[in-house]
């Protein structure tokens, strides 16, 4: 009973003294053992922060980039040829001018275009025209200059084109006829589609495999051009001519064709008159398909679709004119 008395008085000592206190040194290492996991943590929930933050400027970075690559055209100069590589073609316009050529000046091409009627959106059209001749500006030897027809005469826009050549030829070197379903889509050199024809050609067209498509044409101002387009003007009512009133001026072109030998130049689609590709052409032109509009092609033109078609099929597939 003794021991169990001893025994029993020291617990009861114990419990009203409470646990043994602990020593200064090892309180302070308990409280540097919580702070270390205490930054610990921190650090790691900074770092996190630095790492999502991070990546999220990386992607918004990212998609700015590609923004920009889709809205804003590359810009590269309008001309890729040395200046003698021009002269031929000024040699040329001054021989069957029959000028004297005393001081160097530029070759002129004027881009034609009759805009009538509501179907069309003048101003994105004219603001095609207008931003291609743009990057002609400072060039020190050849001039692109715009001009529209938005008060035609005549009843079908293909027949006004040819009244107004004369017109036209007064102040031009070369005439680049392009309908208003039509639409510059790079910034090519349109004159190296006059270079690789040769000097000799007085007029440059494609075809489709309809024939001679009038959309997309050019024609050097010399004698033989304007007797040849007042030829074409003259015919325009000759029922006579196949189709003359359903294809109007490329018919009586088509017509022409074994009369010009020598002068009438014919070219691939790619180089000036390429065509959408919707269904509709795959249809209508389905044993022999025309050549279709790829990235870099200077023109995309819609014949027989409809301007609205192919201004639709533009922004459907986030294509942007020039």
């Amino acid at each position: 009973m003794g021991d169990d008395d001893e025994w029993n008085k020291m617990r009861r000592r114990n419990l009203k003294q409470g646990p043994p206190e602990s020593s200064p040194n090892a309180r302070v290492a308990e409280v540097k053992s919580m702070m270390t996991r205490s930054d610990i943590s921190v650090a790691l929930i900074l770092l996190a922060i630095v790492l999502v933050s991070t990546l999220w400027v990386i992607q918004v970075r990212n998609y700015w980039e590609r923004a920009e690559q889709i809205q804003t055209p590359v810009h590269t100069p309008a001309w890729i040829w040395e200046p003698n590589q021009f002269k031929p073609l000024l040699d040329a316009i001054t021989k069957v001018k029959g000028e004297t050529l005393q001081a160097p000046r530029k070759l002129v091409l004027t881009i034609y275009s009759t805009i009538s009627g509501p179907a069309f959106n003048k101003e994105r059209i004219m603001a095609n025209r207008q931003r291609y001749s743009g990057l002609y500006a400072s060039h020190p030897y050849l001039d692109v200059r715009p001009y529209f027809q938005l008060t035609p005469t005549e009843k079908f826009p293909s027949w006004q084109k040819i009244a107004d050549y004369e017109q036209l030829a007064k102040g031009s070197d070369y005439i680049w006829y392009l309908d208003a379903d039509a639409f510059i889509m790079s910034q090519k050199n349109v004159f190296g589609v006059i270079l690789r024809q040769g000097k000799h050609c007085d007029v440059i067209f494609t075809t489709d495999p309809n024939g001679i498509n009038g959309g997309s044409f050019i024609v050097r101002t010399s004698p033989w051009s304007t007797a040849f387009m007042k030829r074409v003007y003259s015919l325009r009512n000759d029922e006579t001519i196949p189709k003359v009133q359903t294809w109007w001026e490329q018919a009586v072109f088509q017509y022409l064709l074994n009369e010009t030998a020598g002068h009438v130049c014919l070219t691939d689609q790619q180089e000036l008159n390429a065509y959408p590709d919707v269904e509709w052409y795959r249809e209508f032109m389905s044993e022999n398909l025309p050549y279709f509009w790829q990235e870099g092609d200077l023109v995309i033109h819609g014949p027989g679709l409809g301007y609205r078609a192919l201004e639709k099929y533009l922004d459907e597939n986030n294509l942007r004119e020039t």
